[in-house]
């Protein structure tokens, strides 16, 4: 079975930090096959180069699908798979496990043949609200500060919704465009001024670290100011952290899947084999990052595999239902979390996550508290 998918091969910063999670995914994808998972059904994989352009997305995928894939799966990106979910919804082709954690790729009614991989911005934010709470159980004052993009939108108005329950008065909103100069100096400095007891960042590419480190930095001159500082699960990954160093002591951030770099985990069977596909593939130094692109290939799997059980057999119309109707626990999850889906209902895939915190001394996270499952269907 041909499936297609689309990300940024080259083009600069965005295909260097999403090339592990793509490699993982190819990896998934080679280890399933090695396996005999699907019985005799090979997946043929083919990974176009969007460029990590909207308006590329769609010219680079249609010409597999006219050849003949029945699947666009893994497209990285907010902005790229917003661009070509209208298009494969006329067509009918399944737009499945969109690498982003946008609420727009839960729109069941209007857009039906779509889902996403991700944690949901609502999940993410619920489940940091619940540390958030613990800490601040007579609320306080938050600041947010996002990319100027599709993914930042969705960021501030959950921000601003979760706001209220927790007694969080908002503020300052700060947004950061694609094309701002970094570090962007005024809208940390704004943000600075108010001094607020919470910072939600959801900052984009490079500003990711560039963020940490002028707020650390301002940090310093106020040593008496020392908010809850809150980072986006796109950022919170083991190698911008490290790039961020000092700065990024303490970030508390959300995540469903085992941290691959906790020397606590190797001996778990799942990471060994995890562990042991990644070298094979040359990948070792990028395992930990690459975690969400296996996890997305493995549950491409499991979602064909239920497709393949059904009574009509394979079929793009089989393969969706499997996609809207899924609970599989993924190899390399945290304790407890699963993935399902339940139609309309539900449509996210992701939604238990464990609240984290970043240890620059240990160059990893600690886990705080158990894996909040509230949110899962």
């Amino acid at each position: 079975m041909a499936i297609v998918a689309a990300a940024p091969l080259t083009g600069g910063v965005a295909a260097a930090q999403w090339k592990p999670v793509v490699d993982g995914f190819r990896t998934a994808i080679d280890f399933a096959n090695f396996t005999h998972a699907l019985g005799d059904l090979n997946l043929q994989l083919t990974i176009v180069d969007d460029r990590f352009d909207p308006d590329r997305t769609e010219d680079a995928i249609q010409p597999e699908i006219d050849k003949g894939a029945q699947v666009v799966a893994g497209v990285v990106g907010t902005a790229d798979n917003l661009a070509v979910r209208f298009t494969l919804n006329e067509q009918c082709v399944p737009q499945l496990l969109g690498l982003s954690a946008a609420p727009q790729l839960g729109d069941v009614t209007d857009f039906p043949w779509t889902t996403g991989a991700l944690p949901s911005v609502a999940a993410e934010l619920g489940v940091l609200g619940t540390f958030v709470r613990g800490q601040l159980p007579n609320g306080g004052t938050v600041a947010v500060y996002a990319a100027s993009d599709d993914l930042g939108d969705a960021y501030v108005a959950s921000a601003a919704d979760l706001a209220g329950p927790l007694a969080l008065s908002v503020v300052a909103t700060e947004r950061v465009a694609a094309d701002a100069a970094l570090p962007a100096t005024g809208a940390i400095d704004d943000l600075v001024a108010k001094r607020p007891d919470v910072v939600f960042a959801a900052p984009s590419g490079l500003d990711c670290t560039y963020f940490l480190r002028e707020l650390a930095a301002r940090r310093t001159l106020a040593p008496d100011w020392k908010p809850i500082v809150l980072l986006s699960n796109g950022c919170a990954a083991p190698g911008i952290l490290r790039l961020a160093g000092p700065s990024a002591d303490g970030v508390v951030a959300a995540s469903n899947l085992i941290d691959i770099d906790n020397q606590a985990n190797v001996s778990l069977a799942r990471v060994a084999l995890y562990e042991k596909w990644m070298v094979g593939a040359g990948l070792s130094a990028e395992a930990a990052a690459a975690a969400p692109g296996w996890t997305a290939g493995e549950t491409l799997v499991s979602i064909v595999r239920q497709a393949m059980a059904a009574p009509g057999g394979l079929s793009r119309v089989s393969i969706i239902e499997a996609a809207r109707a899924l609970d599989v626990e993924p190899s390399i999850g945290r304790p407890g979390v699963r993935f399902r889906t339940n139609g309309v209902a539900d449509p996210f895939l992701a939604e238990s996550l464990q609240v984290i915190r970043w240890s620059a001394s240990a160059r990893g996270f600690v886990d705080v508290g158990p894996v909040v499952t509230d949110f899962e269907s």
